[in-house]
């Protein structure tokens, strides 16, 4: 924003119709205005302010304002013409307005030697032309010698700067031909974006105020021409590096470590390393805890919360529904029964349940840590992926279920109930009562915590993951079976 004017005024310079050779300067808070060409509204006033305006005149396009290092020069009455009635009156004052800005102080137009003598000579030779005694003629009126000089040096150093002026705007080193100064800084101020085809250099001078790209996870892929690319992850609350192969930490400690541990698995693989399936540094509660993830299964980033094999996790087992971890160093996908800490810590909206190659993706309707799952009420599962049924899970054999195959919490009318799974109609049929979902019970349980005391003595009839059918009976073939299975959250 043009903010002042200074202004060297030069009253008549030319022959009749009368001009004013105007000089100035245009500045803003910061010094100078950049090189180019503005736009501009030159008038004469009567008055410093308000008064009467005398005379107008554009200064646009061919005839706009050239400014160099602050500096412009203009020809008054080249554009509008410029009548003796402009500037006869007394006090004649000049407003500049560059483009839209609003108008600069006034500043008064004043006389030099040369346009008084040609004022004066004019009203001489009118009394001449009367006839008068004893008057003052033209020749009287001319310059001294050192007056002339003074004025002569004045006029050449107009027109040395003049020529100065015209060969920068001439200079394509200087002033590109198609591209002002003043047009590069007025665009790259009103654009809503700018992208460099080339290096931006500060001089080691500081960037202030500045942003980097935002990103809820990689922008992109790292590879080697993006070295260097850095972005602020909003997953990681981190700042990233692209290294040629994946995206780091900036300091040099990737996501995952003992000294930057990830919220998830999920927040790992988000980050965009190409990872493997094993062991990592997860927040916990109570600080950095190692996790075993799955980064490879059905997208990655699963998060291993529980191992059931044998008879550890029936339904009655406090660790369903309590705070409580076992076997926590048991990080590895062997068959081991175990609870870790984010079993009760990590919220989740997808499960993954795995027995030896096969695995089920569910999605659960709310977002919660397995523990609050388990200590709240009957809920309904939807499947995404991978077998259908506990029973194509678990032995690859598919059975009609007693409505859905997968529930949370689920048990009938009858002492027989599980923690994750379903119940089939085969043998006995789907007349035992309804859950609290209203899903139908049956007497064969498949799933994981199985717990099975209607009829009592039994050998068979709590498993942590399997399939119990009713009366330790083997109809399913097998009824009893005793498996290994995983439950993983994301």
């Amino acid at each position: 924003m043009v903010t002042s004017l200074s202004l060297g005024l030069v009253h008549a310079l030319v022959a009749p119709p009368p001009q004013v050779a105007m000089q100035g300067r245009l500045l803003n808070s910061a010094g100078s205005v950049p090189d180019g060409k503005y736009g501009a509204l030159v008038s004469l006033w009567s008055a410093p302010s308000g008064g009467l305006k005398l005379w107008e005149e554009i200064h646009a396009g061919p005839d706009a304002l050239v400014v160099v290092d602050g500096v412009f020069q203009a020809t008054l009455g080249a554009v509008a013409p410029l009548g003796v009635a402009h500037l006869s009156g007394g006090a004649v004052f000049v407003e500049v307005q560059v483009a839209l800005e609003p108008a600069l102080p006034r500043q008064p137009l004043l006389s030099v030697p040369f346009a008084l003598v040609s004022q004066h000579a004019e009203t001489a030779a009118v009394a001449m032309a009367i006839g008068c005694t004893a008057c003052i003629g033209p020749s009287a009126l001319d310059f001294q010698a050192a007056g002339k000089a003074e004025f002569d040096a004045v006029v050449a150093g107009l027109a040395d700067l003049s020529a100065k002026l015209g060969a920068h705007v001439m200079n394509p080193d200087a002033h590109h031909a198609r591209y002002t100064d003043f047009e590069a800084v007025d665009a790259i101020q009103s654009a809503a974006g700018l992208t460099l085809s080339g290096n931006l250099g500060l001089a080691f001078n500081e960037l202030r105020e500045a942003r980097l790209h935002v990103s809820a996870g990689p922008p992109g892929v790292c590879d080697a021409s993006r070295v260097g690319f850095v972005y602020y992850d909003t997953n990681t609350s981190s700042v990233r590096v692209c290294t040629g192969t994946e995206f780091a930490d900036v300091g040099g400690k990737p996501l995952g470590t003992a000294n930057n541990p990830g919220t998830s698995c999920k927040a790992i693989r988000d980050a965009g390393a190409a990872l493997a399936d094993g062991i990592y540094w997860l927040t916990g509660a109570s600080g950095a805890v190692q996790a075993y993830c799955d980064m490879t299964t059905r997208g990655g980033g699963w998060t291993l919360l529980m191992k059931a094999s044998g008879r550890t996790f029936p339904y009655d087992s406090p660790h369903w529904a309590t705070n409580t971890t076992l076997n926590t160093g048991s990080l590895h996908t062997s068959d081991e029964s175990a609870k870790f800490v984010h079993f009760n810590e990590l919220p989740v909206s997808e499960l993954l349940l795995r027995s030896g190659s096969a695995s089920t993706h569910l999605s659960m309707p709310v977002t919660k840590t397995l523990l609050q799952a388990f200590q709240g009420p009957a809920t309904v599962l939807s499947h995404v992926a991978g077998p259908a049924t506990p029973g194509e899970l678990i032995n690859g054999k598919a059975w009609s279920y007693c409505g859905a195959p997968w529930r949370i919490n689920t048990k009938g009318n009858y002492a027989a109930q599980i923690r994750l799974g379903g119940w089939v109609t085969k043998q006995w049929d789907c007349s035992y009562g309804a859950d609290a979902t209203g899903q139908p019970t049956g007497a064969h349980l498949l799933g994981f915590g199985l717990l099975d005391n209607q009829w009592q003595p039994f050998s068979f009839n709590a498993k942590s993951f399997g399939i119990r059918d009713a009366h330790d009976a083997n109809h399913l073939q097998p009824g009893q079976l005793e498996a290994f299975g995983m439950i993983f959250g994301r």
